[in-house]
Protein backbone atom coordinates (compact mmCIF):
# COMPACT_ATOMS: atom_id res chain seq x y z
CA UNK A 1 0.00 0.00 0.00
CA UNK A 2 1.35 3.31 -0.95
CA UNK A 3 0.30 6.79 0.81
CA UNK A 4 0.36 9.90 -1.18
CA UNK A 5 0.77 13.23 0.77
CA UNK A 6 -0.18 15.75 -0.93
CA UNK A 7 0.92 19.42 0.61
CA UNK A 8 -0.79 22.08 -1.06
CA UNK A 9 -0.13 25.97 -0.41
CA UNK A 10 -2.77 28.60 0.00
CA UNK A 11 -2.82 30.19 -3.48
CA UNK A 12 -2.64 33.76 -0.92
CA UNK A 13 0.92 32.77 -0.31
CA UNK A 14 1.95 32.00 -3.52
CA UNK A 15 0.53 35.08 -4.91
CA UNK A 16 2.22 37.33 -2.42
CA UNK A 17 5.76 35.23 -3.45
CA UNK A 18 5.02 36.80 -6.58
CA UNK A 19 4.26 39.99 -5.64
CA UNK A 20 7.48 40.54 -3.34
CA UNK A 21 9.73 39.34 -6.34
CA UNK A 22 7.61 42.16 -8.60
CA UNK A 23 8.27 44.88 -5.57
CA UNK A 24 12.43 43.67 -5.02
CA UNK A 25 12.67 43.65 -8.39
CA UNK A 26 11.76 47.38 -8.87
CA UNK A 27 13.77 48.28 -6.26
CA UNK A 28 16.66 46.37 -7.81
CA UNK A 29 16.56 49.00 -11.09
CA UNK A 30 17.32 52.10 -9.81
CA UNK A 31 20.17 50.63 -7.63
CA UNK A 32 21.36 49.11 -10.76
CA UNK A 33 21.78 52.77 -12.32
CA UNK A 34 23.32 54.49 -8.78
CA UNK A 35 26.18 51.74 -9.35
CA UNK A 36 25.96 53.05 -12.89
CA UNK A 37 26.83 56.33 -12.45
CA UNK A 38 29.40 55.57 -9.28
CA UNK A 39 31.08 53.29 -12.05
CA UNK A 40 30.93 56.23 -14.80
CA UNK A 41 32.28 58.47 -11.93
CA UNK A 42 35.25 56.07 -11.29
CA UNK A 43 36.17 55.85 -14.70
CA UNK A 44 36.00 59.58 -15.46
CA UNK A 45 38.52 60.12 -11.83
CA UNK A 46 41.02 57.75 -13.02
CA UNK A 47 41.34 59.97 -16.21
CA UNK A 48 41.16 63.09 -14.75
CA UNK A 49 37.79 64.14 -16.30
CA UNK A 50 36.36 64.35 -12.72
CA UNK A 51 37.23 65.19 -9.04
CA UNK A 52 38.60 62.41 -6.86
CA UNK A 53 36.37 59.12 -6.25
CA UNK A 54 34.86 59.00 -3.09
CA UNK A 55 36.09 55.51 -2.28
CA UNK A 56 40.23 55.92 -1.98
CA UNK A 57 41.54 52.27 -1.18
CA UNK A 58 39.89 49.09 -1.27
CA UNK A 59 37.88 46.70 -3.52
CA UNK A 60 35.35 49.70 -4.16
CA UNK A 61 37.26 52.06 -5.43
CA UNK A 62 37.28 50.15 -8.31
CA UNK A 63 34.77 51.31 -11.53
CA UNK A 64 35.19 48.16 -12.72
CA UNK A 65 33.92 46.58 -9.43
CA UNK A 66 30.58 49.03 -9.59
CA UNK A 67 30.12 48.30 -13.09
CA UNK A 68 29.58 44.71 -12.54
CA UNK A 69 27.32 44.99 -9.04
CA UNK A 70 25.19 47.11 -11.65
CA UNK A 71 24.93 44.02 -14.47
CA UNK A 72 24.18 42.04 -11.48
CA UNK A 73 21.83 44.06 -10.15
CA UNK A 74 19.99 44.64 -13.56
CA UNK A 75 19.90 41.38 -14.21
CA UNK A 76 18.48 40.05 -11.17
CA UNK A 77 15.58 42.88 -11.85
CA UNK A 78 15.24 41.55 -15.03
CA UNK A 79 14.64 38.14 -13.44
CA UNK A 80 12.65 39.02 -10.98
CA UNK A 81 10.15 40.84 -12.65
CA UNK A 82 9.90 38.34 -15.32
CA UNK A 83 9.07 35.90 -12.85
CA UNK A 84 6.85 37.75 -10.70
CA UNK A 85 4.68 39.08 -13.62
CA UNK A 86 4.49 35.74 -15.43
CA UNK A 87 3.46 33.55 -12.29
CA UNK A 88 0.93 36.13 -11.03
CA UNK A 89 -1.22 35.15 -14.15
CA UNK A 90 -1.65 32.12 -13.87
CA UNK A 91 -1.87 31.43 -9.76
CA UNK A 92 -5.30 32.66 -10.18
Amino acid sequence: MIVRIRWSTPKRSTVLKYQIALAVGSLLAPLALGAFTVSFWGFAAEFGWANGFFVTAGVFSHWQVWLALAGMCLLLARLLSGYGSNEETTVR
